[in-house]
């Protein structure tokens, strides 16, 4: 991820050089280097400490992690040059390919887990090999050893920045496991698969702003000017992630009110904060700290994130249970959204335009509030729904007089 993270820094600057083919030379060897040392010391320490565990399923899902590693690389080019209807159809490809092999190992061959693992290493190498045949155009440069040892050194800096993300994310449902809250860890599961999709949408935009992002900062040598053209680039991205946050919650009480029943009413409450916690993150996508370098500082700040997170999470957990932490996930948002801005402006000032961005989270909370507070099995809704229907309508309107829906079409292509 750390590798990944900085090819995408560097590829605008290459582009520009035409040196493509030592880019994606230098990743691609340095990566191949780093899977092959990490399956040798693997397999070395499954045998001398004689741990019990699969080693077939083990190797296939190391060489699975390190093919996706690899093709994320090819990926980011289609992206990076707009070739979006090739980067779209390799991942729908993809995914029918996964689906197909996973009933043929699974269902058909009853391969269980390792059925799994096969089906993504067997779907993903298919896809790989489709990229190079048919889509890919750069001839690879070996790079030399001193290059793949400065890479590493300087992607090394990035690596507890990973390993905090990944704690982060089933810390919520360790801390409800541990006050025996497993009906809390069920409603959250329930209400991430609407929350994932905000996750989703976030990166979505993230794939259509990313690229122009790099090219901005690396054409611009004024910082101020790469601010502001920054600044007018993401703040409509910004009006569709609440747009997207407030269509999901909309829908998620819907579905929950009118499908799930009294029993799962909870999940509304949950899913309101989780959405909001998630939209949040769409300013984090912003790589001014990743295109100055800053890998120690982001190193850092993850740390720092998570240490905020866990702080306000235990008490939350045990005083509100499965509420508590969504809330907890909201407050230390909010808290490391400041925390990023604060040292993202320092380096590259963006006019946020905090005033628009707060009204835009207005309408999201003022919405949340009235959804929050209707339940379907009451007869007198009409006057909340009507309510609802008229704050969104507020919001459009909003989009309308700002252009943004003007905007969108510009990214059409790209979307």
């Amino acid at each position: 991820m750390g590798l990944a993270l900085d090819f995408e820094r560097n590829f605008h600057y290459y582009k520009k050089k035409t040196k493509l083919p030592e880019l994606f030379g230098t990743y691609c060897f340095t990566n191949l280097i780093n899977i092959i040392i990490i399956i040798l010391s693997s397999y070395v320490i499954l045998n001398v400490f004689s741990f019990d565990i699969n080693k077939l399923l083990f190797l296939i899902i190391v060489s699975h992690n390190g093919l996706l590693s690899l093709r994320a690389y090819f990926l980011t080019g289609l992206k990076f040059e707009y070739r979006i209807k090739h980067y779209v159809l390799l991942n729908i490809l993809d995914s029918i390919l996964l689906f197909s092999l996973g009933l043929f190992f699974i269902v058909i061959l009853n391969k269980g887990i390792v059925g799994v693992a096969l089906s993504q290493l067997l779907s993903n190498t298919l896809t790989f090999g489709i990229y190079i045949l048919v889509f890919n155009k750069y001839k690879l440069t070996f790079p030399t050893l001193k290059s793949v040892k400065n890479l590493n050194a300087s992607c090394a800096k990035l690596i507890p920045r990973i390993f905090v993300s990944q704690a982060e994310k089933s810390s919520d449902k360790l801390f409800l496991n541990s006050i025996n809250r497993k009906e809390g860890v069920g409603l959250l599961a329930i209400s991430s698969k609407f929350s994932n999709l905000m996750l989703l949408i976030t990166s979505v935009f993230e794939n259509v702003f990313l690229p122009k992002i790099y090219e901005i900062l690396d054409n611009e040598k004024n910082t101020n000017s790469a601010g502001s053209q920054i600044s007018k680039l993401i703040l409509p991205f910004v009006y569709y992630n609440v747009l997207v946050a407030i269509l999901i919650i909309i829908f998620g009480y819907i579905y929950v009110q009118y499908f799930l029943g009294p029993m799962y009413y909870k999940v509304t409450n949950l899913l309101i904060f989780s959405v909001t916690s998630y939209s949040l993150l769409l300013f984090g996508k912003v790589p001014i700290l990743i295109y100055k370098k800053k890998y120690k500082l982001l190193s850092l700040l993850s740390v720092l994130n998570f240490a905020i997170y866990i702080l306000i999470l235990l008490p939350f957990v045990y005083l509100f249970e499965e509420m508590g932490a969504v809330i907890a996930a909201l407050l230390a948002t909010t808290l490391n959204f400041f925390i990023y801005l604060h040292h993202t402006q320092k380096e590259v000032y963006v006019n946020w335009n905090l005033k628009l961005i707060g009204l835009f989270y207005c309408f999201l909370l003022a919405i949340s509030f009235v959804i929050s507070n209707t339940q379907a099995d009451k007869l007198d809704n009409a006057p909340s729904f009507a309510l609802i229907l008229f704050l969104f309508a507020s919001y459009v309107a909003v989009g309308l007089k700002n252009n943004y829906f003007e905007h969108l079409s510009k990214f059409k292509k790209n979307s």
